[in-house]
């Protein structure tokens, strides 16, 4: 595979994960997406589960955004992201092993300034990816 097409792939899973991470650490709650009619006494219950458990979330995230937040050294995030992929791996999981992308070029669209690449690649044998670069 093309150097150059490796490293868009990586700046890509980067910016997919640096993302994700800018989105963990919003500090407002979020709203349940699901809400019951509070007047029937049936849903009572719900509306307790609920609350008690976006509780629960808030205060899981708060703790992570103080932890997050007090890390001032390349060493502190290094044990850091150490100490979470530790807890997460175990939940998962092992990782798939990596094989080859094999990467096939489908087609090239120029414009002015700039070009968009047509990509296939596999994530696994046999599990094929679009992309576009």
């Amino acid at each position: 595979m093309p150097k150059s097409i490796r490293s868009v792939l990586h700046i890509c899973v980067a910016a997919s994960l640096l993302l994700q991470a800018a989105l963990a650490q919003t500090t407002t709650q979020p709203a349940s997406t699901v809400r019951h009619d509070a007047a029937n006494a049936t849903n009572a219950g719900r509306e307790k589960l609920d609350g008690y458990l976006d509780g629960i979330a808030a205060d899981y995230t708060a703790n992570r955004t103080t932890k997050v937040a007090a890390i001032q050294t390349r060493a502190e995030a290094e044990d850091r992201q150490a100490a979470v992929r530790n807890k997460i791996l175990p939940l998962i999981g092992t990782l798939p092993q990596r094989t080859a992308l094999d990467v096939q070029l489908m087609g090239v669209t120029q414009a002015n300034g700039f070009r968009i690449q047509k990509l296939l690649f596999d994530s696994q044998p046999g599990f094929h990816v679009p992309a576009l670069l």
